[in-house]
Parts: structure tokens; C-alpha cells; sequence
């Protein structure tokens, strides 16, 4: 329960991460390239800080790792396959979140 309450709780945490575009004069409207292009970025950048705390996340108990194996490769997969597939940084990030969510 420990480590999902961690990963939870970063989810949220970087969850806001996304919206700091909201806050940029330059985009009132958030359906422009440019500011469709930052939000994109920021998704990015929430990804790769949310991947990076569950690869550091320090396990000890035999169990957990192997649970924590298993949640970091559903991670790792999903943001492979839908760069793959093209899929917006930011509905990656959505799906992440839920991945977290429901552990």
C-alpha cells in the first residue's frame, strides 16, 4: 500500500504540471499550434518526472518489487506504444495518471 500511495500521490502532484500553459498571456486560446505545442511539452515533461520517481522509488519487500516491476513495465509500455502510435503527450499522461490511480 505504500508504494501506491507514493505513485498516487505523484500522479496528482504532476497532474497540475500540464495546466501551467493556462497561465501563459500568449495563449487564450488553447486550440493554437503554439499553445497546443507548450501544453504538449508539458505533458512530455510531467511523463518523464512521473517515470523517474518510479524508477527511483526505493523497494525493500520482496512482494512490492514485484509488484513495482510489473506497475513500472505497464508504465514504460504504455508511453512506448502510444509514441508509437502518435498519440497526443497529453492523453499519454491522462492514461498514465489513471495507471497510477488504480493501483
Amino acid at each position: 500500500m505504500k508504494i501506491e500511495l507514493q505513485f498516487a500521490l505523484a500522479a496528482l502532484v504532476l497532474g497540475a504540471a500540464p495546466h501551467v500553459h493556462a497561465q501563459d498571456p500568449n495563449c487564450k486560446r488553447s486550440d493554437t499550434p503554439e499553445c497546443k505545442a507548450q501544453r504538449e511539452a508539458s505533458c512530455r515533461k510531467a511523463i518523464a518526472e512521473f517515470t523517474e520517481i518510479v524508477r527511483s522509488t526505493p523497494i525493500t519487500d520482496a512482494r512490492e518489487k514485484v509488484r513495482h516491476a510489473e506497475f513500472k513495465a505497464k508504465v514504460e509500455g504504455r508511453i512506448a506504444d502510444n509514441r508509437r502510435k502518435g498519440v497526443e503527450e497529453c492523453t499519454t499522461w491522462g492514461e498514465v495518471g489513471g495507471l497510477a490511480s488504480r493501483q
